[in-house]
């Protein structure tokens, strides 16, 4: 369970042995992760990496949506705690994990997936400009839920083909659903659904990732 704060992810973890989690599973540990960091999100990759030898499923469903009407905050590098958590630390942290991802899917009995949980929020999405910092920090001050207008859309086409679900556990058995394979769109009740055209501009998505190479570059990460 990767979480950025320690004595909160472990009694997570006490409350899941406490509910019933099944016998025979293995066990749950808190790797440490902070989102809001994309240096510290590489490293966080990167010490999995080392200690482990295979990676099945990766769940990303951290997220913060900052309050109606606050002017949220900036992260070392300028970039909105919300862009930063809900987009780029994922984004880093995945993409490090990717070789280890792919090294697991070339076993043989391999099943492998990513779950991106999102919000059907994005269909909503009003302002699609992705591709400068100008845009990552757009304020939505007089927006009707800013945060919803601009959070709620979750653009990651570098992620492998995004999932959302909120059913996330049920996801991580592509065995069991097979019409959620290979970049499916989930929504309640665990069905596969088409997204939104503004979902899948392909020209956005390429000046998204663009952005974000240049931004990781100019950071060093």
């Amino acid at each position: 369970m990767a979480a950025r704060d320690e004595t909160r992810a472990n009694e997570a973890i006490d409350r899941l042995n406490e509910e019933g989690r099944e016998l025979g599973l293995g066990g749950v540990i808190w790797h440490e992760l902070d989102l809001k960091d994309p240096r510290s999100a590489k490293e966080s990759a990167e010490r999995f990496i080392s200690r482990e030898r295979k990676l099945d499923i990766l769940v990303n469903n951290a997220a913060l949506i900052p309050a109606f009407g606050n002017v949220q905050a900036l992260n070392a590098d300028g970039i909105g705690e919300s862009m930063a958590i809900n987009y780029l630390g994922p984004y880093i942290f995945t993409k490090t994990l990717l070789p280890l991802l792919e090294s697991t899917a070339s076993l043989d009995g391999a099943d492998v997936r990513i779950i991106n949980v999102g919000s059907n929020g994005y269909r909503y999405a009003k302002y699609l400009e992705y591709g400068s910092k100008e845009a990552w920090n757009h304020p939505f001050k007089w927006y009707y839920l800013p945060s919803l207008q601009r959070y709620g859309r979750r653009c990651s086409p570098a992620l492998l083909p995004p999932v959302s679900s909120v059913l996330d556990l049920v996801t991580c058995a592509p065995r069991d659903n097979p019409e959620i394979f290979q970049g499916a769109y989930i929504y309640p009740p665990n069905i596969a659904v088409p997204q939104a055209l503004i979902a899948l501009d392909e020209d956005r998505q390429r000046k998204l990732v663009e952005f974000t190479e240049e931004f990781l570059q100019s950071i060093g990460v």
